[in-house]
């Protein structure tokens, strides 16, 4: 597709109709749905607009367009597109969106986040503003003290991480810049959480927040995060890829195999205390009501309780009718869940307390092994930002932070499971990696356990403890349902293996081992 322009500016894109309506009608639907970021791709043909398009200054050739995107399968959302024109160039060899051409001159239209000066001029206004916001145009850049302000990015090397996420992130001189392409407005928790705890608690292991830059509407006042800025946490390694790389190698029989059991049990031992650490952090107390911690009253439990027993219906539903998507086996696994519904029920009634003095506060929201980065045998947290698809304001709510643990649980399952599927492809027998991770969940919530004694939100009463955490591994292990049955059907077993297990007597604890 060529995009005919009248001139060479970018921001013609959003302001002649000759190239918008081509643009929104013919290149934009194709190339969104082709993106990783992008949570409509379900969808045969998603209306795109370009609602807003704003100028940089020092960079003539480039815009940051906000997209509106109405699709059939989601409510309509924002997304951030920056984009850069290139003239009489060769062809971009990524984040090309189409062809452009201005009278005789022929060019190109890429992602912003794909083109290098770009992306140094970002870099390079969150370091001018420092703690002085430098608005317009309606964004507004931010950096912090710890961002070194006499440093340059003018020449730094843009490195960008193989596999697309969610988020878009690009690396330079010992930061990385995360742009949130999901756009919603409001306070955004990884912002918020980022600023919180890198100038307000001693907690460290988590990237600094060193800038941000957000859009504020002229007309509303409302704000927008577009981007944070971060430390790099340099020569990490993604912990689902440790954690799985390690219990691949025990279980193919290589003589390293015991060395990376006992190394997978220190991780194990060492994520525990620094979960604990974080909750720690989170449950100090504050003057600052966004963080300060809150009663779990009677009231808040029943309807945390209403909550799980809606979940169990809508689990029960979902899987009725989505049958069609299930293999024989797990159709069987499917229909002995919601035979026992109501048992289901019944075990999460029993296990509600009437009080608790455990206080809500922030969590993580996320927590999951691919949420934390490990280097020579430290554990780092990243990803503040909360479950993506939840709203601004859930996200940003106070729970009980045992339902962080839990999810950490679920994520040893996760990765236990996988590695077992990979067993099984190459023709190897996986039968005690689940006693493996059976053991790892174990230290986990034995170093937790011990970092977070004295903590308000944890409960002094270790068999109320116990029973709040199976509540929250119940809880996570519904939502990992509707999760499987919209991303990954062949992936179902493990949340419907996890609830039986529940029903059967099997206790994640502080008190009760295993098994």
């Amino acid at each position: 597709m060529i995009i005919e322009m009248r001139s060479r500016g970018p921001l013609l894109l959003a302001g002649d109709n000759l190239c918008r309506l081509p643009l929104e009608r013919d290149v934009l639907p194709d190339y969104l749905k082709a993106r990783r970021w992008f949570d409509s791709k379900a969808d045969a043909a998603p209306s795109v607009t370009i609602e807003k398009s704003l100028a940089l200054a020092d960079l003539a050739d480039a815009a940051i367009l906000i997209l509106g995107v109405k699709s059939k399968t989601r409510t309509a959302g924002s997304y951030l597109f920056p984009v850069r024109t290139l003239w009489e160039c060769e062809r971009p060899r990524a984040g090309l969106v189409c062809e452009l051409r201005s009278g005789p001159a022929a060019g190109w239209l890429v992602d912003g986040f794909s083109d290098d000066r770009f992306v140094r001029e970002l870099l390079e206004r969150i370091r001018r503003a420092g703690e002085s916001p430098e608005t317009a145009d309606g964004l507004v850049f931010r950096g912090s003290a710890a961002l070194p302000s006499n440093s340059g990015f003018a020449e730094s090397e843009i490195v960008r991480p193989g596999a697309e996420q969610s988020n878009t992130s690009v690396i330079a001189d010992g930061v990385i810049l995360k742009a949130f392409r999901r756009l919603e407005p409001g306070i955004h928790p990884e912002l918020e959480m980022g600023r919180y705890l890198t100038e307000k608690t001693r907690f460290r292991n988590m990237p600094k927040l060193l800038g941000s830059i957000e859009y504020v509407c002229p007309s509303a006042g409302s704000r927008t995060a577009l981007c944070v800025l971060q430390g790099l946490i340099e020569n990490a390694k993604d912990g689902w890829q440790h954690v799985t790389n390690h219990l691949k190698r025990l279980n193919d029989g290589a003589p390293a195999g015991r060395q990376s059991e006992h190394g997978l049990v220190l991780l194990a031992q060492q994520l525990g205390k620094r979960t604990a650490e974080l909750h720690q952090a989170l449950g100090a107390a504050t003057d600052n009501p966004d963080f300060e911690s809150e009663p779990a009253s009677a009231d808040w439990l029943l309807q945390w309780q209403a909550d799980l027993l809606n979940g169990i219906n809508s689990v029960t539903a979902t899987l009725a009718s989505r049958r069609d998507l299930f293999s024989d086996a797990h159709s069987a696994l499917a229909d002995r869940l919601m035979d026992r519904a109501d048992e289901l029920a019944a075990r999460v009634g029993a296990l509600f307390p009437k009080s608790t003095e455990a206080q809500r506060t922030r969590l993580h929201g996320d927590f999951h092994l691919g949420q934390i980065l490990v280097r020579q045998g430290e554990v780092f947290i990243v990803d503040f930002e909360g479950e993506p698809m939840r709203p601004l304001a859930e996200r940003r709510g106070k729970f009980l932070p045992l339902r962080d643990v839990a999810g950490m649980l679920r994520s040893f399952d996760y990765a236990g499971a996988s590695a077992a599927r990979d067993a099984e492809s190459a023709g190897k027998a996986p039968s005690f990696l689940q006693e493996v991770t059976g053991r790892l969940q174990s230290h986990f919530l034995m170093a937790y356990g011990e970092a977070i004694a004295g903590c308000v939100s944890f409960p002094a009463d270790l068999t109320q403890a116990d029973d709040l955490l199976e509540l929250c591994v119940i809880e996570k292990a519904l939502y990992e349902v509707h999760y499987e049955i919209a991303n990954r059907p062949a992936w179902i077993d493990i949340p419907i293996v996890s609830l039986l297990a529940t029903m059967d007597g099997k206790k994640h604890g502080f008190l009760a081992p295993e098994g």
